[in-house]
């Protein structure tokens, strides 16, 4: 015969996600959040025409330090369960 027999092996386990915590969109109080970010993009140049790559690059980076700012202070923080279904909501649940 001219068969050969091939042997395979398959790791099925699972690999827990990493230990991260990220931030949990749906729990935001959205008013505080609003307030927070008006607070922090006052304290920034008002918006104007950006003619020179650097002025882009500054305002965007000052509108992104305000919103990352704004996000650690307002939104909550969650621990994903390490098996947790991302597609899963709670309106499915109900």
């Amino acid at each position: 015969m001219d068969h050969i027999l091939i042997l395979t092996q398959f790791d099925m386990s699972l690999v827990a996600s990493a230990d991260s915590l990220s931030w949990n969109y749906c729990e935001v109080h959205w008013e505080k959040f609003n307030s927070t970010i008006n607070k922090a993009l006052a304290n920034i140049n008002p918006p104007t025409h950006l003619d020179m790559v650097e002025s882009f690059q500054a305002a965007a980076c000052n509108l992104d330090k305000a919103l990352c700012n704004t996000a650690e202070a307002v939104v909550p923080k969650t621990r994903p369960h390490p098996h947790q279904k991302h597609w899963w909501t709670k309106d499915l649940t109900k």
